[in-house]
Order: structure tokens, then sequence, then C-alpha cells
């Protein structure tokens, strides 16, 4: 994978939990769930690559 698809990743991700719409309506399971799904994809990207920075990753997922 590239750092383009990390991003489009991150994005996407970003995108999705600042839906109104989404189906966790109780923000702490909203927010163990998203942080859970992010940290498990940190771990099999940097399989992926070594170079893969984590915290970048999870700036970007994160951000509101």
């Amino acid at each position: 994978m590239t750092k383009k698809d990390y991003i489009i990743l991150a994005n996407t991700i970003n995108k999705s939990l600042n839906r109104d719409d989404v189906l966790i309506t109780n923000q702490d399971d909203k927010f163990n769930t998203t942080e859970q799904i992010v940290f498990d994809l940190c771990n099999a990207l940097k399989q992926d690559n070594s170079n893969f920075n984590r915290q970048t990753f999870i700036n970007v997922c994160m951000k509101s």
C-alpha cells in the first residue's frame, strides 16, 4: 500500500465518525469502537509497511 492508500483509509474513517446518522448513539461506545478499529488497522498497516506512521494515521482518523 502507498501513503495515498493510508490517507484514503484515514479520511474515510474520519468521515464516518462525523456522520449524524451513525448506528452507535452513545458517544462513549462510538469512541471505544472507533478507537479499537483504528488501532487494529494501525497494527495491520504497520505489518504491511515498516515505515507506516501510526501517530499520523491516528491523528487524521480522529480529527474533528
